[in-house]
């Protein structure tokens, strides 16, 4: 249609813009904008507070993924404010066992990011910190998605395994280590190659909530004693060989190298076998 003369072809009408208003679409992102530097930029979010406190009493998680390679770090909080003191463990981390430099820390408007200590912090080692629009979560994209990718796990493996929820946390753990060891989409490698220049060893990945039969040292038994003692398989070290493994009855943690899985028979069936039958399945 012609328009009269007088009138631009790009005229506004105010009840339409307020009445019809959507949100602008979100751009891909380029890829030759993503960061060529390992801990250039960080992206970082907060999940909870959670209905169910963890094993050891903790309601938050805070999450830091590097943009360049997407290897993520996961720590656990009682509340918000401690987000300050764990960035300062991640930034620790960074500097002294990779001997890099963060750039840039990417994170919503959230108060918890925003406290005068936490900016003093950043202004001192040089870290720009960048918000995000309000109430434009898909402009922090990456932290999004990647809380999602290890939320998603956690319910499954907690479902699979019949371990409690208080076990987010462990089995949140278990999901941010094996996504820095999955191929990731957006580089074609995992995030662990891309940092370390190396393919990650798998062959010692388990089943989350597994059986897991645990040796006795000699020094804690007698000769007729029983080797091994069952436990519940948990999650990783830093050292491959060595496992985490949680005991029911003592409701602690232990750590060990000499391990036997039973990766047919999970805490639920475990669970199972005890309705009815006067046995400790779990002895101190």
């Amino acid at each position: 249609m012609q328009l009269p003369k007088g009138i631009p072809d790009t005229c506004l009408c105010e009840a339409c813009i307020l009445g019809k208003l959507c949100r602008l679409p979100f751009l891909t992102v380029d890829p030759e904008k993503q960061s060529k530097r390992p801990f250039e930029l960080i992206h970082s979010d907060i999940v909870g507070p959670f209905r169910t406190p963890s094993q050891s009493g903790k309601r938050y998680m805070v999450v830091f993924t590097d943009d360049c390679t997407r290897c993520s770090e996961v720590y656990f909080m009682s509340t918000k404010s401690e987000v300050p003191a764990m960035f300062e463990q991640f930034f620790q981390l960074i500097q002294n066992q990779m001997n890099r430099r963060i750039g840039k820390l990417r994170t919503d408007g959230g108060g918890e990011y925003s406290s005068n200590h936490f900016l003093s912090f950043l202004a001192s080692d040089g870290i720009v910190r960048q918000v995000t629009a309000p109430y434009s979560h898909a402009s922090n994209g990456i932290a999004e998605r990647t809380n999602r990718g290890i939320l998603d796990p956690v319910c499954c493996m907690l479902k699979h395994s019949g371990l409690p929820n208080s076990f987010w946390a462990e089995a949140a753990r278990v999901a941010v280590y094996i996504k820095n060891r999955a191929t990731h989409r957006s580089i074609g490698k995992t995030p662990y190659e891309e940092l370390h220049g190396r393919k990650p060893e798998i062959g010692h990945l388990r089943s989350f909530g597994c059986l897991a039969y645990t040796h006795v040292p000699m020094a804690k038994r007698t000769k007729l004693d029983d080797r091994a003692t069952r436990y519940i398989f948990i999650g990783y070290t830093e050292t491959p060989s060595i496992w985490r493994v949680y005991h029911p009855t003592t409701k602690r943690v232990y750590m060990s190298r000499d391990v036997k899985f039973d990766e047919a028979t999970f805490y639920k069936d475990i669970l199972q076998e005890s309705v009815g039958v006067q046995v400790q399945l779990f002895p101190p």
